[in-house]
């Protein structure tokens, strides 16, 4: 397990976990919000818009909230396309330019970045923070908001640029970049990655999952971290359910899966069930939408183009 507890609590969740714990009105609501989320991703792929979600929601319909798939938000549908299925001079240089771009986790900064330095990421890696130190000097934002991501200034380091600069550095010093880059666990990967100053445990688990997508046999449903959010909505639907428990009822909740009203992800005949992380997520967002529902807090991002027709999914090629 990843969270150790101060003090040991009783708890009605265990190891394994018993399938009875899934059939509570408390868990059907949360089903019903990955339906209902699903639901809205199928209706934007459709150009015809024949399908349509089963009921109108005020807060699903008015607000942002990530896709119920990790891969399907518009920053990971970029980095599979071009990072991640990218073309690299060496494998060193692919391993870079993912690190990069998770670091970043914003596709107009990444896109700012010229492509010839990209290419060579690895030999070129001083002059692709260099260009970034001057993209941000003119007023650019540099870095994407979906993470909290370590200042550096606690470590000693002038900026956030220089911080995660320094430990590239310190991955490819000591082998870690090519071991994360080959490596087909996403615990081991996460082990690597903990190692460092500044990264956390979700954090970590973030970097884990994007090395993973160059892979076909990775276990997603096994080792999960939940993150900040994905705990609360999990204290929402699981009633004293400790930390320490979290991933195991994430692995086995990913297993039962979501009911028979969800429409997975389908692309070419192929179907993509609903990975760990995926289920992680989708707690988080069920939070931030209970806490709206509740009048507990407020969401800042409205969403304002509900029937623009998404484009056709940008599946790893190692999953195809």
């Amino acid at each position: 397990m990843i969270y150790t507890e101060r003090k040991p609590q009783k708890s009605v969740y265990s190891d394994p976990v018993s399938p009875f714990i899934f059939h509570t009105p408390a868990v059907e609501d949360f089903r019903l919000f990955a339906v209902e989320r699903m639901d809205r991703y199928h209706f934007r792929r459709d150009i015809t818009k024949k399908f349509t979600p089963r009921q109108l929601d005020p807060i699903l319909d008015g607000y942002k909230f990530t896709n119920a798939y990790r891969i399907l938000d518009r920053v990971t549908q970029f980095e599979i396309e071009h990072v991640v299925d990218g073309e690299f001079a060496n494998e060193q240089s692919h391993a870079a330019a993912i690190f990069i771009f998770r670091t970043l986790n914003s596709v107009e900064t990444y896109a700012a970045i010229p492509a010839e330095l990209l290419y060579r990421a690895f030999a070129g890696r001083g002059q692709i923070f260099k260009h970034l130190n001057e993209y941000k000097s003119k007023g650019n934002v540099i870095f994407g908001n979906a993470y909290l991501m370590p200042s550096g200034h606690t470590e000693g380091y002038t900026s956030r640029l220089d911080f995660f600069e320094a430990m590239l550095e310190q991955l490819i010093a000591s082998g870690d970049l090519i071991a994360l880059y080959n490596s087909l666990v996403i615990e081991f990967s996460f082990d690597i990655l903990r190692k460092y100053k500044g990264m956390g445990d979700f954090l970590a688990y973030q970097y884990a999952l994007d090395y993973s997508y160059r892979h076909k046999h990775v276990d997603y449903d096994s080792f999960i971290v939940p993150g900040v959010g994905c705990v609360r909505g999990m204290k929402k639907v699981f009633p004293g359910i400790t930390r320490k428990e979290m991933p195991a009822v994430l692995s086995a909740l990913t297993e039962v899966g979501m009911g028979p009203s969800f429409r997975p992800l389908e692309v070419d005949g192929q179907v993509f069930p609903l990975r760990g992380n995926d289920v992680q997520n989708l707690f988080c967002e069920y939070d931030k939408y209970t806490r709206v529902l509740r009048k507990e807090g407020r969401m800042k991002a409205h969403f304002d183009h509900p029937y623009r027709t998404l484009p056709e999914p940008v599946i790893p090629r190692a999953w195809r």
